[in-house]
């Protein structure tokens, strides 16, 4: 998609399979000489990795007077959130990011999903040199579309065998099918106690079922 208008090129990539069954899907965003703005983003259920390449740094800002507050590296892990927050766009992008689905950032992180609720911080603090690694590879790929294949192969070299993503996973099918649902109705279809999915919920997920919901 081309905004001809701002000189903003937005481009998407759905991985293949078995990253498809954790990403929902790749995106890059490209362009010069953009009005400079903030934008607040509203909260969708699930995380996010954004990597900047125009510079190695994200700026964060306070949701209520949108004053910077701080910034991350070049690459940043965005939780999953409960509430909006605000990011800049500045006159030149350069943006690659993976939208996970709901859960579906677990066989990438070792950190249970709801310490990082709300939160934004810099990927290296769960990378660490895997981070600094990728962004390199990033910036010496010459196309957006080799960029796509780097990401992919990267994230199915840090992907993690996972056993309980099913269950998680056909329970938030069941609840983005039917949001009346009462969780009771899908803990006893998947045999798990409430107590022992909220667990998994925050684990996996970074929220409870009813807040995600």
């Amino acid at each position: 998609m081309i905004d001809w208008q701002n000189q903003m090129i937005y481009q998407t990539y759905q991985p293949r399979s078995p990253l498809s069954q954790f990403v929902e899907l790749l995106w890059s965003r490209e362009g010069e000489n953009l009005p400079k703005a903030q934008s607040r983003l509203l909260p969708i259920g699930s995380m996010e990795l954004v990597i900047n390449l125009h510079e190695d740094r994200i700026p964060l800002f306070d949701s209520s007077s949108r004053a910077q507050i701080g910034s991350t590296n070049g690459m940043m892990i965005c939780g999953t959130h409960s509430e909006s927050f605000i990011i800049n766009n500045d006159s030149k992008i350069s943006m690659m990011g993976v939208h996970f689905k709901p859960g579906g950032n677990t066989p990438f992180f070792t950190l249970p999903a709801g310490e990082l609720h709300n939160q934004r911080i810099s990927l290296n603090e769960l990378w660490q040199g895997w981070a600094v690694e990728l962004r390199h590879r990033l910036l010496e790929s010459p196309t957006v579309a080799s960029r796509f294949w780097v990401l992919e192969q990267f994230l199915l070299m840090v992907m993690k065998p996972l056993d309980r993503y099913a269950a998680i996973a056909m329970a938030l099918q069941e609840f983005r099918r039917y949001p009346t649902t009462r969780v009771s109705e899908v803990t006893d279809k998947i045999g798990f106690s409430a107590r022992h999915f909220n667990q998994l919920s925050r684990d996996q997920v970074g929220l409870t079922p009813k807040l995600f919901c």
